[in-house]
């Protein structure tokens, strides 16, 4: 799967799904922006977790990549809080580590398929010759 992210990122996102997963964190959660650090809701309506990882920025990268959905909280001062959502793409990702996907070199499967009809053609020759 392709991507863009940055280490931090990747951080973030793993530390995310595994809270998950770990139904230490809802599917869907709220990033509260506070002065004195970041928090996300813990469960439902189990308090908060501190997530100090997490950043705008960072959020907004997994946003772009398709990795989270993020709909926006606004209150009298502006944002505050965002709730939350990993896409399965996000899932995905982590699953697999982050690895990017390997195209097959079609260049070397069609070199070995003319060396396989080849040898194919060559064994009938000398079946067809000695028999």
């Amino acid at each position: 799967m392709n991507h863009n992210l940055t280490d931090d990122e990747k951080k973030v996102l793993r530390e995310m799904v595994r809270a998950i997963l770990a139904k230490n964190l809802k599917r869907e959660f709220i990033v509260v922006w506070g002065t004195n650090g970041t928090v996300v809701s813990f469960k439902e309506n189990e308090g908060w977790l501190p997530f100090p990882d997490i950043t705008k920025a960072r959020l907004k990268a997994l946003e772009e990549e398709g990795l989270a959905r993020v709909r926006k909280d606004t209150g009298a001062a502006g944002v505050y809080a965002d709730h939350v959502s990993i896409t399965q793409r996000g899932y995905d990702l982590v699953g697999c580590d982050f690895k990017e996907e390997q195209k097959p070199n079609l260049e070397r499967i069609r070199i070995y398929l003319i060396a396989a009809a080849f040898l194919a053609t060559v064994i009938a020759f000398l079946y067809h010759l000695y028999g």
